[in-house]
């Protein structure tokens, strides 16, 4: 962030990606320690150098001249590496891949290389958002089965990959309210050979989800009342909540996993009815109230429901304290009001409830006033941070779970 745009004129030479430290200093006897190869995971090494490839090719400003196909095929290192696979996906996002001729996409594809795949399709998807691109298009279908006529066939890519051909979609087509692509990526939200987890399909949370993120893309506030929006509305209700009909034994197996589909579909509901201001769509995304129903949910996936509910009622949104206790249903505050009263334990289901809930409504503030500087959101936002801190380094029981809700805030206060 803080070099992006920094160059405004690249030159004929190798554009030079800086190397990724692992060593560690100490301080202050300034004791360097560098960690054994051995001890680093593969995979972590491979998206660290990658999200550093993106850093870098990200200094290259949106309107720097010189950036064609010839350059880029030119800074085509000898063997594909993770680093300039992220440098291609910065080339996309600043617009420059646009350039990039068909026949140098092919050379970077056909060697099967997980990242430089990722790197390219998201990259040439972000390069023309919303166009519609025909060409750009049938290059995500090659690696995205779904969108093939018969998606049954085998085509030896990689879950990872599919991933990112399927998000491509979303980009190229967003705002487009494409019938046909949306209702592509809402069946893959449910893709049954994901129902159960193996070796073949390890980032199926990750395929959930960016189907999810597409299908919402593509319908980016252009949810209506209208019957087809409404049979879209039904599909997602059932991909949030699960199958009645299998609880009730008419279906007894269901086709999909509901703690794969319920977090996806919430966020692809809230994207479709984004600053629409229906309530009876918000609805759609309950927040459980007692303990048993409590115990049935992931409680994470609270969070992940009033981040939802707030893109819906957008407008609805202040930051205020008001406004955030509003989001919580009145039996786990009164619980909580209990406990901090009386010293009396509650149910963990309550008590998480009631932090991922906080959590969600503290980052749909920080979302919503980003960049405004307004006092109100970071004094809000700075007060449960605070909490959240003091509750963490004091509790050793919660102590992982506030970790992950320090990170969310730590976040939105970045932001702010």
């Amino acid at each position: 962030m803080f070099t992006f745009g920094s160059i405004p004129v690249v030159t004929r030479e190798a554009y030079a990606i800086p190397r990724l430290e692992y060593g560690v200093r100490f301080q202050p006897l300034n004791i360097l320690v560098t960690p054994e190869p051995s001890k680093l995971s593969p995979e972590s090494i491979c998206w660290g150098e990658f999200h550093n490839g993106v850093a870098a090719g990200l200094r290259i400003s949106p309107s720097a001249a010189g950036v064609d196909s010839s350059w880029i095929a030119f800074n085509k290192p000898i063997e594909l590496s993770p680093e300039h696979a992220g440098f291609l996906l910065a080339l996309g996002l600043t617009g420059h891949l646009k350039e990039m001729m068909t026949w140098a996409t092919f050379s970077y594809l056909t060697p099967k290389h997980d990242l430089t795949s990722i790197g390219v399709l998201l990259g040439m998807a972000a390069a023309n958002i919303g166009t519609g691109n025909q060409h750009v298009t049938k290059l995500l279908a090659v690696h995205s089965p779904a969108l093939l006529p018969t998606p049954n066939v085998d085509l030896n890519v990689s879950l990872m990959t599919q991933a990112a051909g399927i998000f491509g979609v979303g980009l190229v087509y967003l705002g487009t309210k494409n019938r046909r692509m949306a209702e592509v990526c809402l069946s893959q939200i449910s893709r049954r050979d994901l129902v159960q987890p193996d070796l073949s399909n390890e980032h199926r949370e990750a395929y959930t989800l960016a189907s999810a993120l597409s299908f919402g893309m593509i319908m980016l506030g252009r949810g209506s009342t209208i019957p087809a929006d409404l049979v879209i509305l039904k599909r997602l209700s059932i991909l949030v909540h699960g199958d009645a009909n299998a609880l009730t034994g008419k279906h007894p197996k269901s086709s999909f996993d509901v703690n794969l589909t319920s977090p996806a579909a919430s966020i692809a509901l809230g994207l479709m009815y984004l600053r629409t201001g229906r309530q009876d769509v918000a609805d759609v995304m309950t927040i459980p109230d007692t303990v048993v129903s409590l115990n049935a949910i992931q409680p994470q996936f609270l969070l992940i429901r009033t981040i939802a509910r707030a893109l819906i009622m957008w407008d609805t949104v202040i930051p205020s304290n008001d406004w955030l206790i509003k989001q919580i249903p009145k039996s786990i505050l009164d619980a909580i009001e209990i406990r901090a009263r009386t010293g009396k334990n509650i149910d963990d289901a309550m008590e998480l409830a009631y932090y991922n809930i906080i959590a969600g409504g503290c980052f749909v503030v920080g979302l919503k006033y980003a960049g405004t500087a307004r006092q109100e959101a970071y004094q809000m936002i700075i007060k449960h941070f605070d909490n959240f801190s003091r509750m963490a380094y004091g509790s050793g029981k919660l102590l992982l779970f506030y970790s992950v809700c320090l990170r969310v805030l730590m976040n939105v206060r970045s932001c702010l």
